[in-house]
């Protein structure tokens, strides 16, 4: 099986029409640039765990009640240097001035990931940003002269074959039909392979030792911050906080006293990181996720992360929904590029160099 044929596979057919087609889109796309790529995986999807370390005192001390964890997206080689590369989508402007890539800068995983690694002993030269831009386009009525055009032989919609379902679809539908999802997925692949440099993107960050060091005083600071919270009690709002991206944060009913952690509408859940396996509830566990949390708004910290409780009914937004579908098809791609029984998910790396070589 192809890459290609290996990403869309994961791909549900039973998604919405435009995710479907953005996703299928998307990844007709990054084949296309980065198939024939120098940057040759040795690990996808790899779930780590490490120590936090204080490098700032006159001798090193370790966290005793949280560690760090997380999963590497993909460790790759190129030139004999290993990188650790970071999948991202996002709806903003991708060229080199774009304050986007301003923003990774300052976001901390091109730091915790490397420092991750080096703890591990795996030394890497930094972090790639691997980024797609999704599409704007949406489903469309078909145009007439297209519609012709996928009634008779080769029955081509922007340069795919269409199924025998399509067809049908398309001719019977009559004026006006909408693009079904696989009609307007070769829309949006004919739009992404066209146009690679506007939805396709990738960016080195080299990390020296020095930005390690640094970083992981930062990620010391933060584990400690979280300790002293838990032992006062003090999870302070953050009401600038309470309608970001857009939408109201979950908590919000609980946070303005509209609703309670034990009411029927909540739930407790299994782990606190579903993404990571082996970490129990993962109360004392600390990821890249979880940090911007505490951040953002320490009482929100306190119920996702402290109390672990849910909505019952949660609707997944429409963002993590489509980024996580991205997600897997791109763990599907790169794993196709593993060498023949190497790495394929487990978290079997080296032991850790320890905080000394940091």
């Amino acid at each position: 099986m192809s890459a290609l044929d290996a990403a869309l596979a994961t791909i549900p057919a039973d998604a919405h029409p435009k995710h479907y087609g953005h996703a299928w889109g998307l990844m007709h796309g990054y084949d296309a640039v980065y198939r024939n790529q120098t940057l040759r995986p040795v690990a996808v999807e790899t779930e780590f765990k490490v120590p936090i370390y204080n490098l700032q005192g006159k001798r090193v001390s370790q966290s005793k009640t949280l560690e760090l964890a997380g999963v590497l997206d993909v460790l790759a080689v190129e030139d004999g240097k290993q990188w650790v590369l970071d999948h991202k989508t996002s709806s903003d402007d991708l060229g080199p001035e774009s304050p986007y890539w301003q923003q990774l800068v300052v976001e901390g995983q091109a730091s915790l990931y490397p420092l991750a690694c080096h703890l591990q002993g795996i030394e890497v030269a930094g972090a790639v940003w691997d980024v797609l831009r999704k599409p704007g386009i949406k489903p469309k009525a078909i145009p007439e002269k297209e519609r012709a055009g996928i009634s008779v032989l080769p029955h081509h919609y922007h340069g795919f074959v269409c199924s025998r379902a399509s067809v049908d679809y398309a001719v019977n539908g009559g004026k006006g039909v909408q693009e079904n999802a696989e009609l307007f997925g070769y829309r949006c692949a004919r739009e992404c392979l066209n146009k690679p440099d506007r939805y396709f993107a990738q960016r080195k960050v080299f990390k020296l030792e020095s930005d390690l060091t640094e970083f992981a005083g930062e990620l010391w600071d933060v584990s400690q911050d979280i300790t002293q919270v838990r032992r006062t009690g003090r999870h302070y709002r953050n009401s600038g906080a309470c309608k970001l991206y857009g939408r109201a944060c979950e908590y919000l009913g609980i946070c303005s006293g509209f609703d309670k952690p034990d009411s029927a509408k909540w739930q407790q859940r299994e782990s606190v990181h579903p993404e990571l396996r082996g970490c129990g509830n993962g109360r004392d566990v600390l990821t890249h996720t979880r940090m911007r949390c505490f951040q953002t708004c320490r009482r929100k910290h306190y119920y996702r992360y402290e109390l672990g409780i849910e909505r019952v009914q949660e609707e997944t937004p429409e963002a993590l929904y489509f980024g996580t579908m991205i997600h897997r098809a791109l763990e599907a791609w790169w794993k196709t590029f593993l060498p023949q029984g190497e790495n394929n998910g487990d978290s079997d790396q080296a032991a850790g160099s320890g905080p000394e070589n940091v």
